[in-house]
């Protein structure tokens, strides 16, 4: 079970300096005269838990109006209250304070768990939700019963009574619902609410039946243009759509013209977008037709590059051809390298072959002028050969 373990407060309300209580027993009672600090407790636990929900007039008590939560006579007027509270789970101790040093004062809220982090500002405050099992509303009908709710029970005037006595039973939220019920006159909301019904369900009749004739007349004109009751579906549609644009773009190059860039429909949910891109083609296409000369004239031209291309591809198939003619004599003799070397070779034969030539045809007035000597020589002996016979001894 949840509970409250110790309180220690300061600066706050009817307690100008620190204040401590222990809540260790089942049952405190608190108990002095007036100005002592009751009331001041229980605001205390009040506003460490709730901080800004319990002051103003969003609580919902007048009294609570321009409430000051510091003490007048503390200076300087700092507050900080500190509440120690144990469940099932363990135990936890929430520190809520407000400096006077700021001009606009705001407090700040830390929550230590034991053996456990600490959170602090907007982190302390989800966490602070999770671990508190009951709301502001709560502890003000059932924890805390304000003492301005008692005295206007005991003294003020019946509506302000029963505004108290709601207070104390927590009803005033429900009264509050209830009120909020009568005034928005539900009655009257749910016959204006039929009426705009009934106005909506005539509207979408004459829409429906004027959504039939426009299908109606959309049929009839179909079968007027040679469809049949077969084609009149979304599949139908999308497969007319293919061949209308299979004839355009076949149309548009025979014609020379430059192809539409848009595709068949894959579905019926493309179909306004293809009508749009094949209408847009078709008045481009009739802008851009030349005169009958001329277009015969560009189909001339067209043919004689077709020719041509023809021909660029029969020389192609002729280039590849003589390549692997070449390729395969290369393999069945030898390769086009070893033909290089091999004539390079005869090349540097031929060469040493001239060099000696040159050099034989230097020696050759040389061996030519010996010889005629030889051969002088050769008839000079025979000359004296001849003559010694004839005188004979």
């Amino acid at each position: 079970m949840f509970k409250i373990a110790r309180l220690v407060v300061e600066g706050l309300r009817g307690f100008a300096g620190p204040q401590s209580f222990e809540f260790r027993r089942p049952v405190t009672v608190l108990f002095g005269e007036n100005g002592t600090g009751k009331s001041s407790t229980l605001n205390a636990i009040e506003w460490c838990f709730f901080g800004k929900e319990c002051v103003g007039a969003g609580t919902g008590i007048r009294e609570r109006v321009g409430w000051e939560v510091a003490n007048r006579f503390r200076s300087p007027a700092d507050v900080s209250a500190e509440v120690e509270c144990t469940d099932p789970h363990g135990s936890f101790t929430v520190l809520r304070s407000m400096s006077a040093g700021t001009a606009r004062r705001r407090d700040t809220l830390e929550l230590k768990e034991r053996d456990g982090p600490t959170f602090i500002g907007p982190e302390a405050e989800e966490k602070l939700r999770q671990l508190v099992p009951f709301q502001f509303r709560d502890f003000l009908t059932t924890t805390y019963q304000h003492q301005e709710a008692i005295r206007a029970v005991l003294v003020q005037e019946a509506r302000e009574r029963n505004d108290a006595i709601d207070r104390l039973l927590g009803l005033s939220d429900y009264r509050n619902i209830l009120t909020g019920i009568e005034n928005a006159k539900i009655s009257k909301a749910f016959k204006d609410l039929s009426g705009e019904k009934d106005r909506i369900a005539r509207d979408i009749d004459f829409a429906v039946r004027q959504r039939v004739r426009d299908l109606e007349d959309v049929q009839q004109r179909a079968e007027a243009a040679g469809l049949i009751t077969d084609d009149l579906s979304g599949d139908a549609a999308v497969r007319l759509a293919s061949q209308v644009a299979d004839r355009i773009t076949a149309f548009l190059e025979d014609s020379g013209l430059v192809t539409p860039e848009f595709e068949a429909p894959a579905d019926v949910g493309q179909l306004a977008e293809f009508i749009r891109l094949a209408r847009r083609a078709l008045s481009r296409a009739r802008a851009e037709i030349p005169a009958i000369t001329r277009q015969q004239e560009l189909l001339g031209r067209r043919n004689a590059v077709l020719r041509f291309q023809q021909t660029l591809n029969n020389l192609d198939v002729d280039r590849q051809r003589t390549t692997r003619t070449v390729r395969d004599y290369e393999r069945a003799h030898r390769s086009q390298r070893q033909l290089e070397a091999s004539i390079e070779n005869i090349q540097t034969q031929e060469s040493d072959l001239q060099m000696r030539l040159r050099e034989l045809n230097a020696k050759a007035p040389l061996v030519k002028e010996g010889i005629s000597l030889l051969e002088s020589l050769q008839d000079a002996r025979r000359i004296g050969a001849t003559r010694i016979g004839i005188g004979g001894p």
